[in-house]
C-alpha cells in the first residue's frame, strides 16, 4: 500500500467517527471497511497526527469512540467535519482507498470499495456474563450464538429454554431457536453453516471466544 492508499484509509476511518460519535470498535471496523487490527493500527496513528481518538473507560467491546483535536489554537467546526468526510468520499471515488491486509486480489484503482467489506461478528458466549455478548444483544445468555452480518442485519440464537427470553430482552433483529446446537453444544457449526448460506467464508471474533470454538470454527472453513 502506497503513501496515498494509507492516507485515504485514515480519512476513511476519522470520517466514519465525525459522521457517527460513539461507534464501539466493532461498529467502527465495520463501517470504515477494514479489519480490526488494521483499526487498532490506524487509530495509533490518528494520535500520532494529532488527532486525540480516545476510547471511554471499561471493556474494549463496550467502549465508545470520541473525537477531539488536539489543537489548542482553533476548535474544529462542523465546516472542517464536511470538508473531511468530501475528501474521504473523493479519494474512495478515485479508487485510492482498500484495507490491503488479509485481502484477497486487489481490486482495480478505479474500482469503488464496499462500504460494508469487513467480515460478519461471530459472539458466541463464555457465560452468562459474557461483555462482548451482553453489549452486542443487551442479553445475557449461558449458551448462544450471535451473528452480525451488517447493521440492521443480526441474528440471535438461543436454545428454546431462553427463547421467549431473549425475545423479550434482546434487540437482536432476528431471534430463533435451536435445539440441536443447545443439546450438542454446536454452536461454531451452526455459525459456520449460517455463514456459508450467506456466502461467507471469515469472520471477526471476539478475542475471549473459547479456543474449542475457534477451532471449531476453522475446521468448518472460517477464517476466523
Amino acid at each position: 500500500m502506497n503513501r496515498a492508499q494509507r492516507l485515504a484509509r485514515l480519512l476513511r476511518v476519522l470520517a466514519a467517527i465525525i459522521a457517527e460519535p460513539g461507534l464501539n470498535p466493532l461498529e467502527l471496523a465495520d463501517r470504515a471497511g477494514v479489519s480490526d487490527r488494521t483499526l487498532r493500527r490506524d487509530l495509533a496513528q490518528l494520535r500520532d497526527l494529532g488527532y486525540e481518538v480516545a476510547y471511554t473507560s471499561g471493556y474494549e467491546v463496550q467502549e465508545k469512540l470520541n473525537l477531539d483535536g488536539r489543537s489548542k489554537r482553533r476548535r474544529r467546526t462542523e465546516a472542517d467535519d464536511a470538508l473531511l468526510q468530501a475528501v474521504a468520499q473523493a479519494v474512495e471515488t478515485a479508487g485510492l482507498w482498500r484495507d490491503t491486509e488479509g485481502a484477497g486480489q486487489p481490486s482495480a484503482r478505479r474500482a469503488k470499495p464496499k462500504r460494508s467489506g469487513a467480515a460478519p461478528i461471530v459472539l458466541i458466549p463464555t457465560g452468562e456474563d459474557d461483555p462482548d455478548f451482553r453489549y452486542a444483544t443487551s442479553f445475557g445468555v449461558e449458551t448462544g450464538l450471535y451473528i452480525r452480518f451488517r447493521d440492521g442485519d443480526d441474528v440471535l440464537v438461543v436454545s428454546p429454554l431462553e427463547i421467549d427470553n431473549a425475545r423479550s430482552h434482546s434487540r437482536a433483529t432476528t431471534i430463533v431457536e435451536d435445539r440441536q446446537a443447545y443439546v450438542s453444544d454446536a454452536w461454531a457449526e451452526l455459525a459456520a453453516r449460517m455463514l456459508r448460506e450467506r456466502g461467507f467464508d471469515a469472520a471477526r471474533v471476539s478475542p475471549n471466544l473459547r479456543a474449542i470454538h475457534l477451532e471449531e470454527l476453522r475446521r468448518h472453513g472460517v477464517d476466523a
